[in-house]
């Protein structure tokens, strides 16, 4: 699901994130882009409702990861449980973006801007 609010685009994948879904998962992913335009400032991906997820599936989030930059948007993961996060840093996907294990946004941001002045 993808939803649209002033300055935050969320999408919600549900289940699995995996080879199957991700065409789904990017055509929402998309279209939700292309319909909100310029009006976003940030991607959210809510991660609460995925349960499992490979190696296409981390493929498809550094891809949507590397178009919100390419857009000057921020980029941020929530809600990721212990075993897709596990998965996640494998591929040191922590290292690019802020993953949160249920925390806030305003607590994801804080810790990008920390990232950024690190550079």
């Amino acid at each position: 699901m993808f939803y649209n609010d002033d300055a935050e685009l969320l999408f919600v994948p549900e289940g699995k994130l995996v080879a199957h879904t991700v065409p789904v998962s990017r055509e929402q992913v998309l279209e939700g882009i292309e319909i909100a335009r310029d009006s976003w400032e940030m991607l959210v991906v809510d991660m609460l409702s995925v349960d499992d997820i490979d190696v296409p599936g981390v493929h498809f989030i550094d891809e949507v990861y590397r178009l919100t930059i390419k857009k000057e948007r921020q980029f941020m993961l929530i809600n990721v449980g212990d075993k897709v996060i596990n998965i996640l840093q494998l591929f040191r996907l922590d290292k690019k973006f802020p993953i949160g294990l249920n925390k806030t946004s305003a607590q994801l941001e804080e810790e990008e801007e920390n990232w950024e002045e690190e550079k």
